[in-house]
């Protein structure tokens, strides 16, 4: 032994080992003063996804993760910035289970995910088509209806998304509203992919997101043109009198039953008050409706 210690090599390399074995009791021993915590319900993400691949589900979707670090540190952590991953870089179709990897910020030592690996069940994404149908919603203005067929008509889209589902979709919508028309509705709508109960399917793109619609509308009865006759009340001022009465437009739009229409050769309006005038009256008032007509247009002059 004695001719070991006076062995200069010797000493050097059992003080190499005693410094290893001296780090090596400090890192597996936690640092004084150190604190753990686990925070539960760390939500799991998929991370490097293949893009023919989409997640279908993630069990569990969420971690429970224990940290460690100074009491300082630890206590004001947000657990927000913990996060739990999965790398997929390598995934395919089907079910697998993947080790969970923790990220923490700094100063913040991760000791375990429980669980440590999640089920992964990863699915191919798909594309087919779709016809469109179009709905229409809404009651056009009395005396109107739509009439004619609806543009474009017969229109494919493309559907894309995870084949689960792309395959939920029953119909794609486009809705127009022709609430109140008087005239052909032309808008530009979103299109809707929906299942069988008329809810949207969530995460299928449809390719065009939206396109432009025209719903035809028009008179659904007779009619014809008369003159506006409005309905004048009282008399001017002494020493003035009524010079000229110009109405505009002069003429309206009466629909109505045939029967009805041929009898209407003018229409009135509501009263408009020239008593005691002393200089020209303006006033919009409504057109008054005959019996048995179904509308004017315009409905004020």
């Amino acid at each position: 032994m004695d001719r070991l210690l006076g062995n200069e090599l010797f000493l050097r390399l059992l003080s190499l080992a005693l410094a290893v074995l001296i780090y090596l009791q400090v890192v597996g021993q936690p640092t004084a003063g150190n604190v753990q915590r686990t925070l539960v319900g760390v939500p799991v993400r998929a991370v490097g996804l293949p893009s023919a691949l989409a997640v279908r589900s993630i069990r569990p979707a969420s971690v429970a993760v224990t940290v460690s670090g100074s009491a300082k540190v630890i206590n004001e952590l947000n657990p927000l910035r913990v996060l739990a991953s999965v790398d997929l870089t390598e995934a395919v179709a089907g079910t697998a289970a993947y080790y969970v990897q923790v990220s923490v910020p700094p100063g913040v030592q991760p000791l375990s995910a429980t669980p440590a690996d999640v089920q992964v069940t990863a699915q191919p994404i798909i594309e087919r088509e779709s016809p469109v149908d179009i709905h229409v919603t809404g009651t056009p203005a009395s005396g109107f209806g739509v009439t004619g067929p609806v543009a474009p008509a017969n229109l494919v889209v493309a559907l894309r998304g995870p084949a689960s589902n792309v395959d939920q979709v029953n119909q794609v919508v486009a809705s127009v509203s022709v609430e109140g028309a008087r005239a052909a509705v032309t808008s530009q709508v979103t299109l809707q992919a929906e299942d069988r109960t008329g809810a949207v399917v969530a995460d299928v793109l449809v390719v065009p997101a939206s396109i432009s619609v025209t719903v035809p509308v028009g008179p659904v009865q007779p009619q014809k043109a008369v003159l506006v006759d409005p309905n004048l009340q009282g008399i001017p001022a002494p020493g003035y009198r009524l010079v000229s009465i110009t109405v505009t437009p002069p003429a309206v739009e009466v629909l109505a039953p045939a029967g009805t229409l041929s009898g209407v050769g003018s229409v009135t309006t509501q009263p408009v008050a020239l008593s005691g005038s002393k200089g020209n009256v303006e006033a919009t008032v409504l057109v008054v409706e005959p019996p048995g007509v179904t509308a004017v247009d315009p409905t004020s002059v």
